[in-house]
């Protein structure tokens, strides 16, 4: 008599396990009418074919992403579009500035430090002097070529 009171115990409290996550999920809905104001309400709207549903997650369980895969692409899509205008509309002289910024900054460091590490294949190892005088050199080649 108790094993079969203990099986149905766990069986309803399996069941309530499994349907707790789907009760924190609240379902909305989201269209827009003839006149385009935007509504929402936790009800399919009648007479009105072009609506969204809209999972809320409402902090407790878990839910399901509230937005379709192809949505996610077109604003990924949206913001790599952005980033290239914005990448596009810098100027060279712009960039340049940027460049010849970043190899004052190396050559000030190389001045500063007369120990420079470096990962050289996954080891972390300093710098010789020969190699940071060939480092100045190099550094100091880019900046006439783009600086001056």
């Amino acid at each position: 008599m108790k094993i079969k009171q203990k099986i149905i115990q766990l069986a309803v409290l399996l069941g309530l396990a499994l349907a707790l996550p789907s009760l924190s999920l609240a379902q909305v809905y989201k269209w827009v009418d003839a006149d385009g104001n935007v509504h929402y309400s936790d009800k399919k709207p009648k007479g009105q074919d072009d609506y969204k549903s809209i999972k809320i997650n409402t902090g407790k369980g878990s839910s399901a992403p509230s937005t379709k895969p192809e949505d996610d692409t077109k604003a990924s899509e949206a913001a790599l579009q952005q980033k290239a205008e914005a990448l596009q509309s810098k100027t060279p002289k712009e960039e340049y500035a940027k460049q010849c910024t970043s190899i004052e900054e190396n050559m000030r460091k190389l001045e500063e430090n007369s120990r420079v590490r470096v990962n050289d294949n996954g080891e972390m190892r300093y710098l010789t002097p020969e190699e940071i005088a060939a480092k100045k050199g190099q550094y100091q080649k880019m900046y006439d070529d783009f600086c001056k």
